[in-house]
């Protein structure tokens, strides 16, 4: 099983679904992925869900507050990066030219977080643990998985990201695709892939999640029972099969199934 206790600096430690209709989404992603749910109203933001799988905390969620709805925001999957000093962080995103959406705030004794947007205006998060690490299952049917960067300047990203996290940059091409992973003292903790033309033309830049599944053609058929759609896939690489996947609100997320034994995080 694996399971992590902390996150080091740079590595993706924990996703959550901002979403417009909580109620629907339990029933989506539970039924989707086997998770249960302990609901928190503790918090000043309003009740913040912790999806549970075997036990173990993989992901969050919280519905967007009415003026967050009348805006055009849509509803999402947010990715964060571990930190141990927030404000240094936050100084170092400004200096490499992103943006502060959400400044670094306490959330109790969990944490504390903030949102930022990249110099492509990606929204990305982070998180400095306190009592709350991330998630404490990955790499593991039901758990988080990989976290992919779609970019329109290969070179913008790196150079921001390299700056701030202290990323590599690895660039393969297999079966005439490219692919770039993001890694860590020689480990991959994440992956960037170049948005195209064609029917890729018209999609915004954006920070992707991908969960394990045991069996990918049978979880793409309960996409569609349990009313979202599979926009992409399935695709097999070298390494697995996944599919894009949005929820019955419009959240978009991977599913992969590893056909190789490796833990990405």
């Amino acid at each position: 099983m694996s399971t992590r206790g902390s996150y080091p600096p740079g590595v993706f430690c924990w996703v959550d679904l901002m979403t417009t209709d909580a109620a629907t989404a339990k029933v989506f992603y539970t039924g989707l992925f086997g998770w249960d749910f302990v609901d928190d109203a503790s918090q000043p933001g309003g009740v913040y869900t912790m999806y549970r799988h075997r036990g173990h905390m993989v992901a969050g969620m919280g519905e967007m507050n009415p003026s967050m709805k009348a805006s055009s925001e849509a509803p999402g999957w947010n990715n964060y990066i571990a930190t141990d000093d927030m404000d240094d962080f936050a100084a170092k995103v400004t200096a490499q030219g992103g943006t502060t959406v959400f400044p670094p705030m306490d959330v109790g004794q969990a944490g504390r977080l903030a949102f930022f947007t990249d110099p492509e205006g990606v929204k990305f998060a982070a998180w400095q643990a306190g009592e709350h690490c991330g998630s404490t299952l990955v790499n593991e049917p039901g758990a988080p998985l990989w976290t992919e960067l779609a970019t329109r300047d290969l070179a913008q990203a790196e150079a921001f990201y390299g700056g701030l996290c202290g990323w590599s940059f690895h660039t393969s091409t297999a079966k005439e695709d490219t692919y770039t992973h993001i890694k860590i003292g020689g480990r991959s903790v994440g992956g960037v892939r170049c948005l195209g033309g064609g029917e890729e033309a018209n999609i915004s830049p954006h920070w992707v999640p991908y969960f394990a599944v045991a069996d990918l053609h049978a979880t793409a058929a309960k996409v569609g029972e349990l009313g979202g759609r599979v926009l992409v896939g399935p695709v097999d690489i070298d390494v697995g099969t996944f599919i894009a996947i949005s929820d019955p609100q419009g959240a978009v997320f991977m599913a992969m199934q590893l056909t190789v034994d490796e833990e990405p995080l």
